[in-house]
């Protein structure tokens, strides 16, 4: 927390205004591009964060917006931080329980979710060194459990996950190497923006004792992780920001009459497929599509997601079409020995 609180006096003391990085600003700037180019209306596409701006969007300058495509929705009215835990244990759960429907993998992997308590537990006992290009990382329970995390954003991924934990549980750390490099640099996040934006516009309007609530009924080492760990770390952090405090409607449900389409994945760990539909349904003019097998960021990893929201910015207003879904298949999950590293999980 100490080299975050010295990289933000750096920033104010340079004369970097915090109170400008939010969502709402990001807004006005989408909508002042658009100006700037000279259309009178834009379709627009948001994955992850960037469908929080969307939702700024719509609300605050919908004249613009011809049709919105909101993928893995991230919406002002949930509790990002208060429902980490629980949202972390739902995407976990969905791998223990996908497995032990899939014959090959529950014979493989007979006791996958015992076994992967056990990891974090013996893993925490006595963290492992994982090598990185920065020196040797020390892996515990924590670091395993994000890890594997990372294994459900991606559909190529999802089928490795629990091949993945069974080889951590056995001494093999090949699956936090793969990850712990691109989780150490993360090169696509602007970190100040990022926590500007969510000290500003996120965590005034949490609670911490309801995170805590919320975690009474999870497994131990997940609200020991996710709650008193990376929760209770962004409250503390949060109490001496100087992004300021946004408006109460940073914290409500977005109601818009732009046409959209609201694509989620039922393995994605970063947003719950259950925040997406909530925000089709405050929205009132929008698709709310649900692919069962996929991760986070659907139409840029999947080519059904692909084909749906073309054909919604072809014609917003039209029926759309998603048999495509019906047909994808089921996961099948890997039961093959471990695979060599990789460097990027695409």
């Amino acid at each position: 927390m100490n080299y975050l609180a010295a990289c933000e006096a750096s920033l104010t003391e340079s004369g970097v205004d915090l109170t400008q990085y939010n969502s709402a600003t990001n807004a006005a700037d989408a909508r002042d591009v658009r100006i700037a180019l000279g259309y009178d209306e834009a379709n627009y596409y948001g994955t992850s964060y960037g469908t929080r701006l969307g939702l700024d969007l719509i609300r605050d300058y919908p004249e613009g917006v011809r049709s919105i495509i909101l993928d893995s929705v991230y919406p002002p009215e949930v509790g990002y931080y208060s429902e980490y835990a629980t949202t972390m244990h739902r995407a976990f759960a969905a791998v223990f329980e996908g497995c032990a429907k899939d014959s090959s993998c529950s014979a493989r992997y007979p006791d996958l979710e015992s076994d992967f308590y056990a990891t974090v537990d013996r893993l925490n006992a006595e963290p492992q060194l994982v090598d990185s290009p920065f020196g040797p990382v020390s892996a515990d329970g924590g670091v395993f459990m994000d890890a594997m995390a990372i294994y459900l954003y991606s559909p190529e991924w999802i089928p490795r996950a629990p091949q993945a934990m069974d080889a951590v549980a056995h001494g093999d750390l090949r699956p936090l190497r793969d990850v712990v490099v691109g989780a150490v640099t993360a090169p696509d996040i602007n970190w100040t923006m990022f926590y500007a934006m969510q000290c500003r516009e996120e965590l005034p309007f949490e609670d911490f004792g309801q995170a805590v609530a919320l975690g009474e009924s999870l497994p131990a080492q997940i609200t020991e992780h996710y709650t008193d760990g990376f929760t209770r770390f962004h409250f503390e952090m949060c109490e001496k920001s100087t992004s300021g405090i946004a408006t109460a409607t940073e914290s409500v449900a977005v109601e818009s009459p732009v046409p959209a389409l609201v694509l989620a994945g039922g393995y994605d760990p970063a947003t719950p497929p259950y925040w997406s539909e909530a925000a089709a349904t405050s929205l009132g003019n929008a698709v709310y599509v649900e692919c069962p097998t996929m991760g986070h960021g659907i139409m840029r990893s999947n080519r059904c997601g692909l084909q749906i929201g073309l054909a919604f910015l072809d014609e917003p207003a039209a029926d759309l079409d998603t048999s495509c879904v019906d047909d994808l298949p089921a996961v099948r999950f890997a039961v093959d020995e471990l695979a060599e590293v990789h460097d990027s999980l695409g």
